[in-house]
C-alpha cells in the first residue's frame, strides 16, 4: 500500500511555506500519484539611496547609492509521495550561498540546513531585501543552522517542536566548542486565525579566550558557557489588516569578568531584549502597505551606549528602526515596491569597536537594512519577479 504524503495537512507546512516565501508561483514540473517536482524562486533588483549622520556625528556619510540583487533565489522542491518525504533545496543567486537544504517527513521529522526551530517567522515584518530585519525574528548565529528535529502534532491547529542545532560559538570566536549542541523547543498554534509562536533555545557561546601557545603563536583554546534565548510572537488578522508583535530576550554574552582582548560580540549573541511591531494593510488585491518598528536594548556590560570620539556612557546600548513601504503587483507578474527606513543606533561592543549598525560595524557606502547606521535614512525601490 502506498503512503501518500500528508505534509500539506500538517504543521510542517508553515516551515515549507516560509522557506519558499515569495515563491508561491512555483512551477510544477511533475505531479503524479508517486512524485511531485517544483521549481521556484524570484529575481529582484533593488536601488537604494541613503544618508547617515550629520555634522555632529562621528559618521557623516551622505548620498550613497547602489544596486543590489537582494535575496534573489532559486529553489527546487521534490516530494516522494510513496514514502511521504519532501526534499527542499534553495540557493541565493548573489554570492551563490546556500539558504536551505533539508528533508521533511509526513510524521514531522526535519533534518538539514533550514530555519532554526527558534526562528520567529510569525512576527517577521515584510520589508524590501529582508536581510537585516530581524533581531526579534532571527536565532543566535543563525537563523538557518544544520539541525535535526521533530514536530509533534497536538491537533489540527497546534504543534510542539524539539530540535538539536549547530549553534555553538559565533564565527568570530576561535575556541573549544561545547560538547552539547544547541537545543530548541517551540510551540506553534493557530487559534481562529490568530497565529502564536514561542520558543526557547539553549546554546553555547565562547566566554573566555585563552592563548595556550607560545608568545606570538596561534594556538588557542577557550571556555564555553551556555545561554538561553526566549522568543514569542503573534500575528492577528483584522479584516484587511494584520498586526504582528514580537519579543525576544536573550540571556547572552556580557564582558563581565571577561578578557575582551580581540573579542567581537555579535549584536544578536549579546545579552539584550528586542521588541517589534508591524501593521500590514491590504488596500486591494494588488496593493499592500507595511509599517514596522523594532527596538533593541542590550546589557551595558555587553553593548554599551557609546559613540566614537565621545565620552563613554555607562548606559545600555540601544537601537531603533522603522520601515514604511508599499508594494504593487502588476498584471505582468512584476511586483514593484518602495520603502523608507530610518535607524537610530547608539551602541559599542565589548572590544571597544562601534557597533554602528544593528547587524555589525558600519562601513562607508552601506545603504541596506543590515548596514544602515546611526541617524541613517534610506529610500529603496524594488522590482521583483517570482516564478
Amino acid at each position: 500500500m502506498k503512503l501518500y504524503t500528508k505534509i500539506a495537512g500538517t504543521l510542517a507546512l508553515p516551515l515549507a511555506l516560509a522557506v519558499a516565501a515569495n515563491s508561491a508561483q512555483a512551477y510544477t514540473v511533475v505531479d503524479t500519484s508517486e512524485h511531485k517536482l517544483s521549481v521556484g524562486g524570484y529575481v529582484s533588483a533593488i536601488f537604494s539611496v541613503a544618508k547617515t549622520g550629520d555634522k555632529k556625528s562621528a559618521v557623516n556619510d551622505k548620498f550613497n547609492s547602489d544596486f543590489d540583487a537582494g535575496n534573489s533565489r532559486i529553489n527546487v522542491s521534490y516530494t516522494n509521495k510513496e514514502i511521504g518525504t519532501t526534499f527542499f533545496w534553495e540557493q541565493r543567486l548573489q554570492n551563490s550561498t546556500l539558504r536551505h537544504a533539508y528533508f521533511a517527513t509526513e510524521d514531522g521529522i526535519i533534518g538539514g540546513q533550514t530555519w532554526s526551530f527558534g526562528t520567529n517567522l510569525v512576527a517577521l515584518a515584510e520589508t524590501i531585501d529582508t536581510t537585516g530585519n530581524g533581531l526579534v525574528s532571527y536565532q543566535v548565529d543563525g537563523p538557518r543552522p544544520l539541525l535535526l528535529g521533530k514536530k509533534f502534532k497536538l491537533d489540527d491547529s497546534m504543534s510542539f517542536g524539539l530540535s538539536i542545532e549547530s549553534q555553538n560559538n559565533s564565527k568570530e570566536d576561535a575556541a573549544q566548542k561545547s560538547v552539547a549542541p544547541a537545543v530548541t523547543a517551540n510551540f506553534e498554534g493557530n487559534f481562529n486565525g490568530i497565529k502564536v509562536f514561542t520558543a526557547v533555545t539553549n546554546y553555547a557561546q565562547n566566554k573566555k579566550a585563552v592563548n595556550s601557545g607560545a608568545t606570538g603563536g596561534t594556538k588557542s583554546s577557550g571556555k564555553d558557557k551556555r545561554f538561553t534565548r526566549f522568543t514569542v510572537g503573534t500575528a492577528i488578522p483584522m479584516g484587511d489588516a494584520t498586526v504582528k508583535l514580537g519579543l525576544t530576550h536573550n540571556a547572552g554574552v556580557t564582558n563581565k569578568k571577561l578578557d575582551t582582548t580581540g573579542k567581537v560580540y555579535r549584536a544578536d549573541a549579546a545579552k539584550g531584549t528586542h521588541v517589534s511591531a508591524a501593521l500590514t494593510y491590504r488596500i486591494n488585491e494588488k496593493v499592500r502597505t507595511n509599517l514596522a518598528v523594532e527596538a533593541s536594548k542590550w546589557d551595558k556590560n555587553a553593548i554599551a551606549q557609546q559613540e566614537p570620539g565621545k565620552a563613554v556612557k555607562d548606559k545600555a546600548g540601544t537601537a531603533q528602526r522603522v520601515w514604511l513601504n508599499a508594494f504593487y503587483q502588476a498584471d505582468n507578474g512584476i511586483e514593484w515596491g518602495a520603502e523608507l527606513q530610518h535607524a537610530k543606533v547608539k551602541a559599542q561592543r565589548a572590544d571597544g569597536s562601534v557597533l554602528g549598525t544593528v547587524g555589525g560595524v558600519y562601513s562607508s557606502g552601506q545603504t541596506h537594512e543590515g548596514g544602515l547606521a546611526n541617524k541613517g535614512t534610506a529610500f529603496r525601490v524594488q522590482a521583483k519577479y517570482a516564478f
